[in-house]
């Protein structure tokens, strides 16, 4: 955190992860006190982190140019056959509307459920015996969730807890504004 009346955060992530969801693809934007060469920052970085995590790349911005997210792509492994193919992921993606109903997770909410449509915020899918690849629209409108995309499929959300691990395997960037 910054220092002063109104502290606030020098490193921070772009797009929290959801419980349980692994991730090969991360971005954070970390303010710095000082000019940098973004390699010098990338081998710093490295230096420190442990085991199993690195700095793939990093790149210079300007404080006053944000970026968000604006796509995320998924991998669903099971560890057992799906049981679906090719020509559901076809179906689905061929549907104009694909509703989900939510519910709210705001506290004392009345916690009734929202019709979604989610089918604008999927991208592409790539079924395979084991696994799902996904690639996922993120707007202002919203986006989904991966375990929304599954049971869309017709797979059951226990299954996917039961036998199945989801990774976030890459985000697109909005261009820099």
């Amino acid at each position: 955190m910054s220092e002063g009346f109104n502290p606030r955060q020098k490193i921070s992530l772009l797009l929290a992860r959801g419980v349980g969801v692994a991730s090969e693809s991360e971005f954070a934007e970390i303010d710095l006190d000082d000019w940098t060469a973004a390699g010098e920052v990338e081998r710093r970085l490295n230096e420190q982190l442990p085991d199993g995590l690195r700095v793939e790349c990093a790149a210079l911005g300007s404080p006053r140019t944000r970026r968000r997210v604006v796509g995320i792509d998924y991998r669903v492994d099971c560890r057992t056959p799906l049981g679906i193919t090719v020509k559901h992921a076809q179906d689905l993606l061929g549907h104009p509307e694909v509703w989900v109903e939510r519910k709210s997770k705001k506290s004392g909410s009345a916690r009734r459920p929202r019709r979604v449509n989610i089918r604008p915020f999927i991208r592409s899918l790539s079924v395979c015996e084991h696994s799902i690849d996904m690639s996922l629209e993120v707007s202002d409108h919203g986006t989904t969730r991966p375990e929304e995309v599954w049971e869309v499929l017709g797979l059951v959300r226990q299954r996917l807890l039961a036998e199945g691990t989801i990774t976030r395997t890459g985000m697109t960037l909005s261009p820099p504004a």
